[in-house]
């Protein structure tokens, strides 16, 4: 196996964020309520689905967590996929072992990991005991994670739980348009955050 090379940090937007969770239709409110909570707090969201699916996409994934100042990591998706191999999905944990690598190697990146259950990370991923996850289940939660885990940030657009709430409406408001419709979950975000700008 080739030796890896040492990377530079990509300097990025200091506001950028990176995203890990998963993108299937059950956790589309996870997502949503994440761009809303990110946006809220004049943050920017990032995440792999930017990437093309090439041969490099490993160097470029750490490329563009190494590029954010932030990456929020959701490790509740710890089911069995569907048939025929019925396995958990590890590229969640996978990619919150890049970004923690990065996070030991530089002082410019933190990592936030969120889960469902209270406790269940400390089980699934015992090694992460010390790092406190921030607990959703709802979008509410969600909302009010991304609120608490960016508390510190000054000059923050919003501070009221409603005025996030709304924000979250109206991206779904948004995804359900002609605008959204037929988009990728992600794209559609995308062109909903620049919207807020």
């Amino acid at each position: 196996m080739a030796r890896a090379r040492p990377q530079r940090r990509v300097v990025g937007d200091p506001a950028d964020v990176f995203l890990n969770l998963a993108f299937d239709h059950r956790r589309e409110y996870l997502y949503l309520a994440l761009i809303a909570g990110i946006v809220g707090v004049g943050l920017n969201p990032r995440c792999v689905v930017e990437l093309p699916a090439t041969a490099v996409r490993l160097d470029r994934l750490r490329q563009l967590i190494a590029s954010c100042r932030y990456s929020i990591h959701d490790m509740s998706a710890v089911e069995l996929t569907a048939r025929p191999f019925r396995v958990p999905r590890f590229n969640m944990p996978f990619e919150l072992g890049l970004a923690i690598g990065i996070q030991l190697e530089s002082s410019e990146h933190e990592c936030r990991i969120m889960e469902a259950v209270r406790h269940r990370v400390d089980q699934s991923l015992s090694d992460l005991r010390g790092f406190d996850a921030y607990i959703h289940g709802t979008s509410d939660g969600v909302l009010d994670a991304v609120r608490n885990m960016f508390a510190e940030i000054p000059r923050r657009p919003l501070t009221r739980r409603r005025d996030f709430t709304t924000v979250f409406d109206t991206l779904v408001k948004f995804r359900r348009s002609r605008d959204g419709r037929g988009r990728s979950l992600h794209c559609c975000a995308v062109r909903f955050s620049q919207r807020r700008r």
